[in-house]
């Protein structure tokens, strides 16, 4: 191990030399092949120090003006005898060489290999910038090393991850949605056996993208520099598309759309949904082109279909997207689980938001009234709660339901006095339909609110307390619900314990009188 340090240590030290010698003299620059040669090696204090090298070898051979050749020129020189000419196509063949085996690097070497392979090629797209015209940009080199991150083969993600930094530069952003635009549009259904990587690939990349929404806002350039463009009197005389944000977001949407269509994996589709509305909808060119995606979501059931409400609110509320069954599906939502999962608050938060509308009928908001004090049967305390205070309201805001509290069952209110056998017979006599989908065919408004009395005798107080808020005269004055979110049994347990104190402590006990008590005794019999 020692001698392979050492060997590595002299390798590291012989480039150092060459690369002294190539920039001392022109002379030397056969040195470079050698340099070259040491890209394929496995050691990653030499491939280090080879990255190194070329970089500083090349950077200051363009900086001379010897290395940027155009194809014009590169066919004026091809055949000429001029040591010069010869001297300087040979030396851009050797840069091509060596952007080859760093783009090569970027895929398959290890992750320190792989980030300082990236950021030298990208001082190498800097470089090539500065050699074109103001509003040029090297895409042909870039698009290379947006193919490594799009080649869904191998994981990229955290070599994209480090990326991250060059898309605060507009013109990258710019290139980038560009190029993955082009690679999504020609992706074939069956491509995800063939690359594994791809989605990964794709989406750790546009999760990165942050978008602007002005022409103003498009001034940080890693090349382009706007002064350039402007003529003397101060006027844009040829503006690049990528000044421009309505050439962003076109191919902003062209890359989602090409991505969401896809096969997606569970995980990657909850992480998309998850800021859908925030992220992507507002950004693209017509956010109704997802709409389809989006209905798929939300039929799709579960936790999927909590995470679509958001993006499907935008475009109900911001492009008036007509969904016919939108309610009927949300209805379906309200499952005993609701108050156990991941996006609870969210999930709330929207139906609040979508039930608040005056115009919806009576019936509508009557069958989720009933599956909502149902599920309250079942629910633990703070979701108990949650689903009360959301029934009441519903109710506050639609007095049409109202007759829900008030109806009579064997001759009694149902929450003003009833006796215990009235109380029976309302639950046996029920014409709710629980497990009917359809909330206009489940009978909610011939029912009652029976449910909310069986919880005025909850175990946990702070359930009857809010029951209790029904039986007095109702006002417009609405309960906040997100004061019951994400509440835990450890949250409501030290908030009772806070409650305590010595003077209001009581205990209850009988001294045991032996280790089988009386009622064991009789009831039991020991052989």
């Amino acid at each position: 191990m020692a001698d392979n340090n050492c060997n590595n240590s002299s390798v590291v030290k012989e480039v150092n030399n060459k690369t002294t010698a190539i920039l001392e003299s022109d002379a030397n620059s056969n040195f470079l092949v050698d340099i070259i040669e040491l890209s394929e090696s496995q050691e990653e204090e030499v491939l280090l120090a080879f990255i190194r090298s070329v970089y500083k070898i090349f950077s200051t051979f363009c900086s001379r003006g010897k290395l940027h050749l155009s194809l014009q020129q590169r066919k004026a020189v091809k055949g000429s005898e001029d040591p010069g000419d010869v001297f300087n196509l040979w030396l851009h063949e050797k840069y091509l060489l060596t952007l080859r085996r760093l783009l090569h690097l970027l895929s398959v070497g290890s992750q320190n290999i792989k980030e300082f392979s990236l950021c030298t090629l990208m001082k190498f797209v800097a470089e090539e910038g500065k050699q074109k015209s103001s509003d040029g940009f090297p895409n042909k080199l870039f698009k290379q090393i947006c193919d490594v991150f799009f080649n869904g083969k191998n994981s990229s993600k955290a070599c994209i991850e480090r990326f991250a930094e060059f898309l605060d530069y507009d013109d990258v952003r710019f290139f980038v949605l560009k190029n993955l635009a082009g690679r999504l549009g020609n992706v074939p259904v069956s491509e995800g056996e063939k690359e594994p990587y791809l989605v990964e690939n794709v989406f750790t990349m546009l999760s990165q993208v942050k978008m602007k929404e002005n022409d103003e806002d498009l001034n940080n350039f890693l090349i382009h520099d706007m002064k350039s463009a402007k003529g003397k009197d101060g006027s844009v005389s040829k503006q690049p598309r990528f000044t421009l944000v309505k050439y962003h977001k076109r191919f902003f949407s062209s890359a989602w759309i090409g991505f969401l269509a896809i096969p997606l994996t569970s995980e990657i589709l909850k992480k998309i949904l998850l800021n859908l509305h925030t992220d992507v909808l507002p950004h693209m060119t017509d956010p109704k082109l997802l709409m389809d995606f989006l209905t798929d979501s939300y039929n799709a059931g579960g936790v999927t279909s909590l995470l679509a409400l958001n993006s499907l609110f935008f475009l109900i509320h911001k492009h008036n997207l007509d969904y016919p069954d939108f309610f009927k599906k949300l209805y379906a939502l309200f499952e005993p689980n609701i108050f156990y999962v991941k996006y609870q608050a969210r999930f709330f938060h929207l139906a609040d938001l979508f039930l608040t509308s005056t115009h919806l009928p009576a019936y509508l908001i009557g069958a989720f009234v009933k599956r909502l004090s149902r599920l309250a049967l079942t629910a633990p305390p703070h979701g108990a709660m949650l689903a009360t205070a959301f029934v009441c309201n519903l109710i506050k805001r639609h007095p049409s339901v109202q007759a829900l509290i008030h109806r009579k069952q064997s001759g009694k209110l149902l929450l003003d006095g009833e006796s215990s056998e009235d109380f029976q017979d309302s639950c046996i006599g029920d014409p709710f339909i629980a497990d009917e989908p359809d909330p206009a065919k489940c009978n909610a408004l011939k029912s009652s609110l029976w449910e909310l009395k069986t919880l005025q005798h909850h175990y946990y107080p702070g359930v009857s307390t809010l029951v209790e808020m029904l039986e007095k005269p109702l006002d417009s004055k609405e309960t906040d619900i997100s004061d019951y979110f994400d509440v835990s049994y450890d949250q409501l347990f030290q908030k009772e314990c806070r409650k305590v104190t010595q003077k209001n402590s009581f205990l209850e006990f009988q001294v045991p009188k032996g280790i089988i008590g009386k009622g064991m005794v009789e009831n039991w019999v020991l052989s």
